[in-house]
């Protein structure tokens, strides 16, 4: 997988996964950054996973989990919050990269 094509890359392997899943009649389907960037064998690419997921990301979906955000060598789970997209689904300070990024995609509009 290419450095330059690598969202994109990412983008279709998230969109085939949730096709098969709604060939397989399956409604909803709980993708996490962390597994994906295993899946795919990734090396440090944990960005552009969490950027190729909000790409995918339409009106129904659900973030489940925020990552941890750390405050002074501790670190805080983040809830996500109500909303129809993804940018007032994530906290205040719209950070939303990292391993436990988790996503609740309708497979119904994909």
């Amino acid at each position: 997988m290419s450095t330059y094509n690598a969202v994109d890359d990412i983008e279709n392997y998230i969109l085939t996964l949730l096709h098969r899943a709604k060939r397989n009649g399956i409604k909803e389907l709980v993708l996490r950054a962390s597994q994906i960037h295993a899946d795919l064998k990734l090396n440090e690419r944990i960005v552009m996973v969490c950027l190729a997921m909000k790409r995918v990301f339409i009106s129904g979906d659900v973030i489940e989990a925020l990552p941890k955000k750390r405050l002074n060598k501790r670190y805080r789970e983040r809830k996500p919050r109500r909303g129809n997209d993804f940018e007032s689904q994530c906290e205040e300070d719209g950070m939303f990269h990292g391993f436990n990024l988790s996503i609740k995609y309708s497979t119904g509009n994909k």
